[in-house]
């Protein structure tokens, strides 16, 4: 994975290199000089430094870094529902904060044995180029269906106060004062499953 960051890295130098006053291009050959790095070496000599903006980078160390970035910080915070799903094997995510979630009774943490980063495909041969498929989907699209059968049993989509006010515009029920976020019933009664999911195609 770290070699393949820097593989990403090294396509945006003409770009990187133009840059003024710039800590990722003078951390960049740091981290490009190093040979097949774990992920941990290239946040240690450039995603701790370089890896977003001031005042909160440059980090010290990458500890430092991953201390400041761990979900942990926002997860008491969460009052919407929320799915987390981690795979044990993550070789990226060290730390899954099992305790913190569960004294969040908006969170669901959900772990699986493998999965890998990001991964959880499936079996199957696919056609040349297609992706594999991923199981992630289904969860996914289990939970999305649970919680709006529960929000639509506790009245939400009524128009009643739970949850955050409410208002319709051009068919869309959205939270009042947030306009870009919001949800429109396409069909009633329809069961939620992979097939259909086009709208979570990316995942």
């Amino acid at each position: 994975m770290g070699a393949n960051l820097l593989a990403l890295l090294k396509s945006h130098m003409p770009a990187i290199d133009k840059m003024e006053n710039s800590l990722l291009k003078e951390e960049a050959p740091k981290a490009l000089a190093l040979k097949n790095p774990t992920m941990r070496e290239v946040d240690e000599h450039m995603v701790r430094v370089a890896g977003g903006s001031s005042p909160q980078f440059p980090f010290p160390s990458a500890d430092a870094y991953y201390a400041w970035a761990g979900s942990h910080h926002k997860v008491p915070g969460i009052r919407i529902p929320f799915l987390a799903i981690n795979s044990l094997d993550d070789p990226i995510v060290a730390e899954i904060p099992f305790k913190i979630c569960s004294q969040n009774p908006w969170v669901c943490l959900v772990t699986t044995q493998h999965g890998g980063h990001l991964g959880w495909f499936e079996g199957g041969f696919q056609r040349e180029g297609t992706p594999p498929p991923r199981w992630i989907k289904k969860p996914v699209l289990e939970w999305l269906a649970g919680v709006m059968d529960i929000l639509d049993k506790l009245g939400a989509g009524s128009g009643s106060h739970v949850g955050n006010p409410r208002e319709v515009k051009d068919g869309f029920v959205m939270e009042t004062g947030r306009p870009f976020v919001g949800y429109r019933v396409i069909r009633s009664g329809m069961e939620i499953t992979a097939g259909t999911a086009k709208l979570l195609k990316g995942l």
